[in-house]
């Protein structure tokens, strides 16, 4: 079920406001469980008023329950599929549209609102060699996961530099701060420059634990248990 919008937002408007323990990109699906009766009323408001929402990573507080504080910056989406659970819970599919930042909260429902403003994405010309070099250590990065620790990745990149770099923010296995990081670079090229660093990084490291595996059988990387077997 999906929800139509325009091409962006112009001007601030108010939505729903969700706050995660997670951070969405642009270009990005992602599934959720609502299970909270504040967010089941949420969800069946966004279908009902063709309306999207504001996912944007906590700061502070909790998931589930009370009040939590998010990031100014997030990313508006739209919900795009709804399976509905015999309890009232549901899975939905929600799909990443453009970043917006709040401008201030909204009372008035049991879930959070906020006025949010688009935030503009600069066309910033990355150079080719640039874009080859971030493709190549990505495929490097990417065969890397899949080979030692099972975990899908994209097989080809978009064309676009944003999308580009928005789809390596969303892969790349980091914590939530440097993906918050990420989302509130500016332009498409600064993104890249940072994402080819962290990379370059990252495809050193597992080399390194492929060292490990070798010699061990084992070893530990962002919290997963690497294992030959």
């Amino acid at each position: 079920m999906g929800v139509p919008l325009e091409a962006g937002m112009s001007e601030a408007k108010v939505v729903p406001l969700f706050p995660l323990n997670l951070v969405l990109f642009p270009g990005m699906d992602l599934p959720l469980h609502i299970f909270e009766p504040r967010y089941r009323m949420m969800v069946d408001r966004c279908l009902v008023e063709r309306q999207p929402l504001a996912i944007n990573l906590i700061r502070t507080g909790p998931e589930v329950g009370g009040e939590a504080e998010p990031f100014p910056t997030g990313t508006l989406a739209v919900i795009e599929d709804v399976a509905r659970l015999p309890d009232s819970r549901m899975h939905i599919r929600v799909s990443g549209r453009e970043r917006v930042r709040v401008v201030d909260l909204v009372e008035g429902e049991p879930y959070a609102q906020a006025h949010v403003e688009p935030v503009p994405e600069p066309i910033s010309p990355v150079p080719a060699a640039e874009l080859a070099r971030v493709r190549e250590l990505f495929g490097n990065y990417a065969e890397i996961l899949v080979s030692l620790a099972n975990i899908p990745c994209l097989t080809e990149l978009p064309d676009d530099p944003a999308a580009i770099s928005y789809a390596i923010a969303a892969i790349l296995q980091t914590d939530l701060f440097t993906k918050q990081t990420l989302l509130e670079i500016p332009s498409a090229r600064e993104r890249l420059e940072h994402e080819t660093r962290l990379l370059e990084t990252e495809v050193t490291r597992l080399g390194s634990f492929r060292e490990l595996l070798s010699g061990r059988g084992y070893c530990f990387y962002r919290g997963r248990r690497l294992s030959l077997n």
